[in-house]
């Protein structure tokens, strides 16, 4: 069974009220300055208060000393948490993001006494998984594995069909065509959160320092303290991938300087989790055949509001294009996909012959 999220108090003891907790908090808001989700840790500082009692970077604040906070803006929030001496935190921890694959397999065995190699369970549910799978067999062979979910054999939906009839299903056919959905975890290397930042008033300063390093990338180098950037969760060392929905990289400084003075500014931005990682953009573009074809794409929502590969089929189109897993997915088709839905992804990328994918990268300097 696949971790869910839990609910866990954060006792958060400080020996005054001007000790610093020590976490940065980030929360989206709209045009019009309305909350559209949680507010989520986005970082927690080394040897901080917060890191002491145990916060953790994308813990979601649902209530401060017992009183829920969907009501409260990002700054009645910090001021509440600023004048609490030792606040008591309600947080929604999410488990590592869930991604459902569904491929389709097909088995064929040389003659009928030759089998497929597995074994059957039948859920309480009503749902058909593949339990043992045998070495050496057709079955192994097409990398099926334990757990695997089967929801159709040569068109037939099993949900809900008996043991035996769905064994002697299997049993007549020479030629087994399934179609399975695969669930796994994914580990979280990195956090993309998008910012919006509105002006109080016209040149208000949003209290950022940018550099442009040697690859053509924007990063934050300075978060100035009580800044409306600092109020909205920018973190130094915080790696700009767009500003309103157009990439940064490889423009001129002074231009993305430019980008960032309207009124309201979107800002999606790249936050790694270790300083031994690297990020790089690229641009993928996978064409198919037909509507039937598929790209052998697993995609799965992550807990920041956007979306990851979380494996490709081998041989097949992402696959061959390069896609890695691990890959974070900030453009489909042109189109952010921060604050998006998994099955809009799945829409978005499934509809047309051809998927034109924006990727983040996260590469760690530190492995072998």
């Amino acid at each position: 069974m696949p971790p869910l999220n839990a609910v866990v108090d954060v006792h958060v003891q400080r020996q005054n009220v001007d000790q610093l907790l020590g976490f940065v908090l980030a929360t989206n808001e709209d045009e019009d300055g309305v909350r559209t989700g949680n507010s989520v840790v986005a970082e927690v500082k080394e040897g901080s208060v917060a890191e002491q009692f145990g916060v953790l970077p994308g813990d979601q604040l649902l209530a401060i000393d017992g009183s829920a906070v969907d009501n409260l803006s990002h700054n009645e929030m910090l001021g509440q948490l600023k004048n609490t001496l030792s606040p008591k935190l309600a947080m929604l921890r999410p488990a590592a993001p869930i991604a459902s694959m569904v491929f389709t397999c097909t088995l064929e065995r040389p003659k009928p006494s030759v089998g497929f190699g597995f074994m059957l369970q039948s859920m309480m549910d009503g749902s058909v998984e593949i339990g043992t799978v045998l070495e050496g067999s057709l079955a192994e062979k097409n990398k099926l594995t334990t757990g695997d979910r089967i929801l159709l054999i040569n068109g037939n939906a099993v949900d809900g069909m008996s043991h035996e009839d769905c064994t002697e299903l299997i049993k007549q056919t020479q030629s087994a065509v399934m179609t399975i959905m695969r669930q796994t975890t994914l580990p979280m290397a990195a956090i993309v959160a998008s910012l919006t930042i509105t002006r109080p008033k016209k040149n208000a300063p949003l209290g950022i320092h940018l550099g442009t390093k040697t690859d053509g990338s924007v990063e934050i180098t300075e978060v100035v303290v009580n800044s409306l950037a600092a109020a909205a969760g920018v973190a130094k060392d915080d790696r700009i991938l767009m500003i309103d929905g157009e990439f940064v990289d490889n423009k001129d400084h002074f231009e993305v300087v430019e980008m960032t003075k309207n009124s309201t500014v979107n800002l999606t931005l790249l936050r790694l989790a270790s300083p031994n990682m690297e990020s790089v953009i690229l641009n993928k573009t996978l064409t198919r055949p037909n509507l039937e074809s598929g790209f052998g794409l697993v995609i799965a929502s992550t807990d920041d509001g956007g979306v990851e590969v979380a494996d490709t089929i081998p041989d097949l189109i992402a696959n061959k294009a390069g896609i890695q897993g691990g890959d974070r997915i900030i453009k489909i088709n042109g189109k952010p996909t921060h604050g998006g839905t998994h099955d809009g992804f799945i829409k978005e990328i499934s509809s047309n012959l051809t998927a034109n994918l924006d990727i983040v990268r996260i590469i760690d300097e530190s492995e072998a």
